[in-house]
């Protein structure tokens, strides 16, 4: 399956939202839940997924849907100089929760300036992402989940824009992280 456009909307309204608006009062501390390492276009980089202890939040999360299980797991670069820039996210549905579940729908995206544009998102006619999980135990609020990613990610100048097939990027990557279950 693919990821498609709907989900990018998603992501950039739900996902770097919860965490802008987490961490705008200055009181609000964040810990390291896990940590993402990846190589995008060549260049080795480090992410760290956050809690947000006084939201009971989290960036990387689960949430189980009948016969499906979702998985974002969102990293934050330590060396930006903003927790919104270059954030790193990984997303799967998969049938079932454990890592024996297949993978129906995976999605990598990157977002350099945060919630400004240009961001870049894996694309089906680029070649499908790829998430496996080599491990995953999720619980009653708790999990955590370790695996292996890869993708092309293509360059969207607006969520309404279409992705530049001419200015892709190879990412791969190894993630280790708790996951949190998603309060709706």
């Amino acid at each position: 399956m693919t990821f498609d456009f709907g989900r990018t909307a998603l992501l950039l309204a739900t996902g770097l939202g919860a965490v802008l608006l987490s961490t705008a009062a200055p009181a609000q501390e964040t810990e390291p839940l896990g940590s993402i390492e990846a190589t995008i276009a060549g260049e080795a980089g480090n992410w760290e997924t956050l809690a947000v202890p006084a939201d009971d939040a989290a960036t990387a999360t689960f949430r189980i849907g009948g016969q499906t299980t979702h998985i974002a797991i969102q990293g934050h670069d330590p060396q930006a100089d903003s927790l919104l820039k270059n954030v790193l996210n990984l997303e799967a549905t998969l049938a079932g929760s454990n890592a024996d579940a297949e993978v129906l729908d995976a999605g990598v995206n990157l977002f350099p300036d945060g919630l400004d544009n240009p961001f870049y998102v894996s694309e089906a006619e680029a070649g499908a992402a790829s998430i496996t999980f080599d491990s995953l135990e999720l619980g009653d609020s708790e999990g955590r989940a370790e695996g292996s990613f890869t993708a092309t990610i293509c360059r969207r100048e607006g969520i309404m824009a279409e992705a530049d097939s001419d200015d892709c990027r190879r990412v791969e990557g190894r993630f280790s992280t708790g996951l949190q279950l998603l309060k709706e």
